[in-house]
């Protein structure tokens, strides 16, 4: 439900001229970050998986390998 709903928001933006970004907070983890971004994110907001996670350098720069 949520890509849909992202990838919504960018054709939408695309198809406007937009230059707003899209950021998505809430659920977001190593497991469906590629998800979120192939939609259309350009941000992700992870505190919960990098917080919840015994090594937070590791979550971080897994996320960071993620092409947004």
């Amino acid at each position: 439900e949520a890509p849909a709903r992202i990838s919504a928001v960018a054709k939408l933006t695309q198809e406007t001229g937009s230059k707003a970004t899209i950021s998505v907070d809430g659920g977001v983890n190593l497991q469906n970050s590629a998800t979120v971004a192939a939609a259309g994110a350009h941000w992700v907001i992870a505190g919960s998986a990098i917080f919840r996670s015994p090594d937070y350098a590791a979550v971080i720069n897994a996320l960071k390998s993620v092409r947004m």
